[in-house]
C-alpha cells in the first residue's frame, strides 16, 4: 500500500542541515512505498529562507507530489508532479511552464524561489481579526454559523448548519483556522505564518496523508484532531520530534 508523507518548512530546512539525516530519508522511502507531498504552504515559507538553491535541489529529489493552492469550490483537490503547479494564477503558471519547459525540476524550483513574490495576502489578517471579534462575542459555534453563513437553513426557532452541505476543501481550510482563533490567547495577534501552516496541514488532510510532521503548536493545542474529529476522515499521524518521524511505521 502507497502511503503519503507530508512534512513542514522546519523538516525541509532539517534535512539540508543534516546530510546524514536526508540520505536515511531518502534510503527509506525509495525502499518501501512512499510519496512525499509538497505543499503551496512551504513554498510560501520558504521565500523567506536565504539558502533556496540547495533546497531546491533537495525539494526536486524528494518530492513526488505538489499540492497547489486550492480554491474553495468543488469536491476534488488539485495535485501535480510539476513544482509550476505551486504558482497560483493559471496565466503566471502558463509564462512560467513557457520559460522554463527544457529545465529540470531544480532548476525550474530555484528560478521560481527567485522570482516568486507571494506572502501571506493581507485579507487573511482581517479575515482572521473579524472572527476572532465575533468569535469573543458570541463563541465557538456562532462563529461556525459566521463562516458558513452561506449554508444555513431555517430551522425551527434558529438557523441550522448542516455541514455535510459545505465543501471539503472549504471545510477543513476554514475550520482550522476558527479551531486556531479558539485556541488564541487575548494578547496574541494573528501571525503570517500561521497562513502557510493551515495550507500545509489542510493539504495534509485533503490528500489523505499518512503521517505530517508539523510545528508543535498545531497538536498540542490539538487544532488538528479537533477538524479531523468533525469529518468522517482519518487524519494524518502527526509528528513534531524528528527522530521519531524518521523512525515512524510511515516510511518504514
Amino acid at each position: 500500500m502507497v502511503r503519503r508523507v507530508m512534512m513542514d518548512t522546519n523538516f525541509w530546512i532539517y534535512l539540508k542541515n543534516n546530510p546524514n539525516k536526508l540520505e536515511e530519508f531518502h534510503r527509506r522511502v525509495n525502499e518501501n512505498e512512499v510519496k512525499v507531498l509538497f505543499s503551496s504552504g512551504n513554498f510560501i515559507d520558504l521565500l523567506k529562507y536565504h539558502e533556496q538553491d540547495h533546497l531546491s535541489k533537495i525539494i526536486a529529489e524528494t518530492v513526488d507530489l505538489y499540492v497547489p493552492f486550492q480554491s474553495q469550490e468543488g469536491r476534488y483537490y488539485d495535485i501535480s508532479e510539476e513544482p509550476a503547479s505551486l504558482i497560483p494564477t493559471p496565466i503566471d503558471r502558463k509564462a512560467f511552464a513557457s520559460q522554463t519547459q527544457m529545465l529540470d525540476d531544480d532548476l525550474a524550483l530555484r528560478y521560481l524561489f527567485r522570482t516568486a513574490d507571494w506572502e501571506t495576502p493581507k485579507a487573511y489578517f482581517e479575515i482572521t481579526e473579524s472572527i476572532r471579534d465575533i468569535h469573543d462575542k458570541y463563541g465557538f459555534e456562532n462563529s461556525m454559523g459566521y463562516i458558513f453563513r452561506e449554508y444555513l437553513e431555517e430551522g425551527d426557532d434558529k438557523k441550522i448548519l448542516h455541514q455535510e452541505n459545505v465543501q471539503p476543501k472549504e471545510f477543513i481550510r476554514k475550520m482550522l483556522e476558527l479551531h486556531r482563533i479558539d485556541q488564541m490567547k487575548n494578547e496574541e495577534k494573528p501571525d503570517g505564518n500561521d497562513f502557510a501552516d493551515m495550507e500545509i496541514c489542510s493539504h495534509a488532510i485533503l490528500t489523505s496523508c499518512d503521517c505530517l510532521f508539523i510545528e508543535r503548536k498545531w497538536i498540542n493545542q490539538n487544532v488538528i484532531e479537533n477538524v479531523v474529529d468533525r469529518l468522517t476522515l482519518d487524519g494524518p499521524e502527526l509528528y513534531t520530534n524528528y527522530n521519531n518521524f524518521l523512525s515512524n511505521s510511515c516510511i518504514n
